[in-house]
């Protein structure tokens, strides 16, 4: 074979060499594409396997063990909790105990065995958490109340329930002043929690701070809509000259004013205040009922989105303040448009006015 033909045989092996590597660069992707690729150094690696989550990352999960979802209260507590949850990339696993101690603990701890990273905890009774709460922090895992402390808690999340109280009875001593009102007081209160107790004992003091003459007529038990409802039945009837009402939740003076209603008494000029503004009913009735007066907002949803906060804060190790304090104000229909806007069959939180009553 003379050298011209060799050296055309050479050349043409060349080409299809060639055309072969080309192939292999360019085509689709594929095994034989990922076998014949050279390892990339770490200067090389691509930004996509840095992006990814580590193969040990697993997703937080939190666990909220309510008081008792049928009150609009823990309703909106834990929809202010899922949307922080769902911004953080959290999971919310949310457990109710219905007003039941005992499946409280129970609850608490399904929530232990499944690994949860936080519990948040609304007490039923908060004595009888004391043993759970230390099961859980002996298993790592941070535990934040709402309204309520338990001891051996990392923290407690909520209004300042004595302050939110004394705020009340303040802004009732003006209102009673300049409508020359001489205060004959219902109290509907709830004697087995700590907060409700501060919440009537700082209406009081709210009253005495102000320097305002005042009768609490009678002082009963309320915190459900019946049961307030029947309790204000038997004090109107039993003490025709009350005029003034004070619940320590919506439902406590809604229950009264079914009350007033089924009585015949609207016409009576009874001042009503509720305490929370925790939802729908608290909310629409102070917005759209001549006879509700005034409420103190505590922004339920705000709570709940702290809770979550608090919790992240003790997952991460953080030092975390004996309390996490939410912002409460006295609204009445001439300031309630600035904190909430009726959509439809509810109300949005004004979340920047409420921002600014954390600034002051």
């Amino acid at each position: 074979m003379n050298l011209k033909k060799i050296s055309s045989i050479l050349l043409a092996l060349l080409l299809v060499v060639s055309m072969i590597g080309c192939a292999s660069k360019e085509g689709p992707g594929s095994s034989e594409k990922a076998e014949e690729a050279p390892a990339a150094t770490e200067a090389e690696a691509p930004k996509e396997a840095e992006a990814a989550p580590e193969e040990g990352d697993k997703q937080i999960k939190i666990g909220m063990a309510t008081f008792m979802m049928a009150q609009e209260w823990y309703q909106n507590i834990v929809a202010g909790g899922q949307v922080k949850a769902d911004e953080l990339g959290v999971e919310l696993i949310v457990a109710d105990a219905n007003n039941d101690s005992a499946k409280q603990v129970e609850m608490i701890e399904n929530l232990i065995s499944q690994n949860v990273d936080a519990i948040i905890i609304s007490p039923v009774d908060a004595k009888a958490l004391v043993g759970v709460v230390k099961k859980a922090q002996d298993a790592g895992i941070k535990v934040i109340c709402e309204s309520n402390m338990v001891e051996g808690a990392d923290t407690r999340v909520g209004v300042s329930d004595r302050e939110s109280g004394i705020i009340c009875g303040e802004w009732y001593a003006e209102y009673a002043k300049a409508n020359n009102i001489d205060p004959k007081i219902l109290i509907l209160g709830y004697q087995s929690l700590e907060n409700c107790q501060n919440r009537s004992e700082g209406f009081k003091e709210g009253m005495d701070n102000a320097g305002l003459e005042y009768e609490v007529v009678i002082e009963v038990d309320g915190g459900f809509r019946e049961e307030s409802m029947n309790a204000a039945t038997d004090a109107f009837t039993a003490h025709p000259d009350i005029n003034t009402v004070f619940g320590i939740n919506d439902d406590s003076t809604l229950g009264a004013m079914s009350a007033i209603k089924q009585a015949g008494l609207e016409d009576k000029g009874i001042t009503t205040i509720l305490y929370g503004l925790e939802g729908v009913a608290g909310r629409g009735a102070l917005k759209n009922d001549e006879l509700a007066t005034a409420g103190l907002s505590t922004f339920a949803e705000y709570v709940g989105n702290t809770c979550i906060k608090a919790a992240m804060d003790a997952i991460a190790g953080e030092e975390l303040p004996e309390e996490y304090i939410s912002p409460s104000v006295v609204l009445d229909k001439t300031n309630f448009d600035e904190y909430f806007t009726e959509n439809g069959d509810t109300f949005d939180v004004n979340f920047a006015a409420v921002d600014k009553l954390v600034e002051q």
